[in-house]
């Protein structure tokens, strides 16, 4: 992200064990990124995740 200019990630909340929903400005706009340390997860990580953020 600093190739782009990015330096700083604000954490909103951890939406699964490891998992962090956090923001930032690119070009004066704030955006959104999920995070994940660690390895994959369980299978169903992603379904799980796209039904948190569609609500």
């Amino acid at each position: 992200m600093n190739c782009v200019g990015v330096n700083e990630l604000e954490p909103l909340c951890e939406l699964d064990r490891g998992v962090v929903l956090a923001r930032f400005t690119y070009n004066g706009c704030t955006r959104h990124v999920i995070t994940k340390s660690g390895g994959f997860g369980q299978e169903t990580l992603l379904t799980n995740l796209a039904e948190q953020i569609a609500d």
